[in-house]
């Protein structure tokens, strides 16, 4: 039987070893193995059978588990290898699609709930691939617009930004990336000079910022414009009211087909 450990406070917990055992179970019971053949293997058979799978959609599977092992041990090294490694079996785009995004989301780093220094690491390494991703595209058709991504006043976690920006570009968009920690004072210049066609911006839930105020200013300067306000939340299927939607942020591509 399988059981979690107890620390001074009697609070359970498992142990690295117990995680990586119970996410190669993940691992097997994914791909059509069952339970009762599962719980008679040793730590060998375990692994053989681990090791045994090999097509495209299960090695992506088990680099996502392997990276967030390698994450849980600090080994910042082994992770980039690791990183570089899909980049050379399936190339930048799909290892941020098939890999890195699904790490983060499995992870919670996308909302950057955890500030530990592995996250920190983490971060780091990811954004570096992130743009790399963006330095390489190459769309095949390019869009006469302009998308001005952006993050409010106070809000400084910009990895959705990034990501954002990449499916953008994937688009054939021209991306504005204007950054992180921006003031209203400092967007009215942006859009009186650049005046882009879409804005998009991430709002976190537990956010200082006053949304009205970014309206009032788009309605003032550029309200023509239309601006998408991305989360991790499903806002739904609702209406761009007053040229505004809020959106999830794997929607942004689709978010030109309502423009």
């Amino acid at each position: 039987m399988f059981l979690p450990l107890r620390n001074k406070g009697n609070f359970r917990y498992y142990s690295f070893d117990q995680l990586k055992y119970l996410l190669d179970l993940v691992l097997l019971i994914k791909y059509g193995f069952k339970i009762s053949r599962i719980a008679k293997l040793d730590t060998t058979d375990l692994k053989q059978a681990v090791d045994s799978l090999v097509n495209c959609e299960q090695r992506q599977s088990k680099s996502i588990h392997s990276l967030i092992c390698l994450m849980l041990s600090s080994d910042i090294e082994e992770f980039e290898a690791l990183l570089d490694d899909c980049i050379l079996s399936w190339g930048i785009d799909k290892t941020i699609a098939q890999v890195i995004i699904p790490f983060l989301e499995k992870t919670g780093i996308l909302s950057y709930s955890d500030s530990s220094s592995e996250v920190h690491f983490v971060v780091t390494a990811i954004r570096k691939k992130i743009i790399l991703g963006i330095e390489k595209l190459n769309p095949s058709q390019k869009v006469e617009k302009t998308a001005l991504l952006f993050l409010p006043q106070n809000e400084h976690y910009d990895l959705l930004l990034l990501y954002m920006s990449y499916l953008l570009g994937c688009c054939g968009l021209k991306v504005l990336y204007l950054g992180t920690n921006i003031s209203i004072e400092n967007l009215r210049i942006v859009l009186q000079t650049k005046k882009p066609d879409y804005l998009y911006t991430y709002i976190p839930q537990k956010t200082k910022f006053k949304t009205i105020h970014l309206l009032d200013c788009l309605k003032e300067h550029l309200p023509e414009a239309k601006l998408f306000i991305a989360g991790s939340n499903n806002f739904g299927k609702t209406s761009m009211v007053n040229n505004v939607k809020f959106i999830h942020y794997k929607d942004v591509a689709a978010s030109l087909g309502e423009c």
